[in-house]
């Protein structure tokens, strides 16, 4: 979602779109959704939603924005906990005001820099994967803080509503002050601390019921094929890692097949790197295997063990 053409007489915005015409969720990074094993036309792009506790207290944030008083919530969980999605349901709560509200999500920390001139009031600044926006080497993260800081704390511009997403390790990064020394975060910290809200990993037993009543065979699958709970990870994790599957190099491609058909015999998920040493060349051509070099192992586990998005 790009900026919108400068009015007449106006140098720099509005930025974003009406809410109203926002909606495409893709549009705005959330994950696709796992299709269900036995194939069903007409199920709506999404899995149907079922609320936990982060979404109240992310609602409290947005029915404040929408009451006058803007501010901050940023989400914090792991790969695929469903953080994403959240923000995108509570964008429902905005939609049938009819008060006017836009969404703005800027691609990247320079974008965002340009366009915080234009933010008008009733503006949803989405920022998945915040880091991407406030931690750059050259400085622009800091710059992009004190706009929103600025931006938050000036009535005549308000209510803006900023909406946040950020992964643990992301989180401490930004928010942690250190010992001694510079201090480079030191904008992002005052931007954030404060106005975490955690999303779990995953779903309790009364939820997972939940899930299996609601009408929709992609939660069902995913409540029954979870380990743990985890139905975010299974229902958004599965596209994504397929995705990773499909592009991966002949070398990586070949560690996840013999270790697929190592599981599918009984062996046990800590597999030896030995035997994943041996097996592996099986599942190349000669020309695949001709072509790796000495280090090809070490390169394969790595790109394997990147987390996902």
């Amino acid at each position: 979602l790009g900026d919108v053409p400068a009015r007449p007489g106006s140098a720099a915005g509005p930025v974003g779109w009406p809410l109203a015409e926002v909606a495409d969720p893709f549009a705005l990074e959330v994950h696709r959704a796992v299709e269900p094993d036995v194939p069903q036309p007409g199920l709506p792009v999404l899995p149907v939603y079922v609320p936990r506790e982060h979404d109240a207290a992310l609602a409290t944030v947005v029915k404040a924005a929408a009451a006058g008083a803007g501010g901050i919530a940023v989400l914090v969980g792991g790969s695929s906990t469903g953080k994403t999605r959240a923000c995108w349901q509570a964008l429902e709560l905005l939609r049938g005001l009819d008060l006017g509200w836009r969404s703005w999500h800027p691609i990247d920390e320079q974008g965002a820099l340009a366009g915080l001139p234009g933010v008008e009031p009733r503006t949803v600044v989405w920022l998945n994967e915040a880091q991407r926006y406030l931690d750059t080497a050259d400085g622009t993260g800091e710059r992009v803080a004190a706009g929103l800081r600025e931006l938050l704390r000036e009535r005549g511009r308000g209510p803006v509503l900023v909406l946040a997403t950020l992964w643990p390790e992301f989180w401490a990064e930004l928010t942690v002050r250190p010992a001694g020394g510079a201090d480079p975060h030191a904008q992002a910290r005052e931007l954030l601390a404060g106005h975490d809200i955690s999303v779990p990993t995953a779903f309790t037993g009364e939820q997972l019921r939940e899930l299996e009543k609601a009408g929709d065979p992609r939660l069902a699958q995913a409540a029954a094929g979870s380990r743990d709970g985890q139905v975010i990870q299974y229902l958004a994790g599965a596209p994504e890692l397929l995705d990773r599957y499909r592009t991966a190099t002949p070398a990586v491609r070949a560690l996840i097949d013999a270790a697929m058909d190592a599981a599918r015999l009984g062996m046990r998920a800590a597999l030896p790197q030995a035997f994943l040493e041996a097996a592996a060349p099986g599942y190349l051509t000669d020309t695949e295997w001709n072509l790796l070099d000495d280090e090809w192992l070490e390169q394969a586990l790595t790109d394997t063990a990147k987390p996902q998005p």
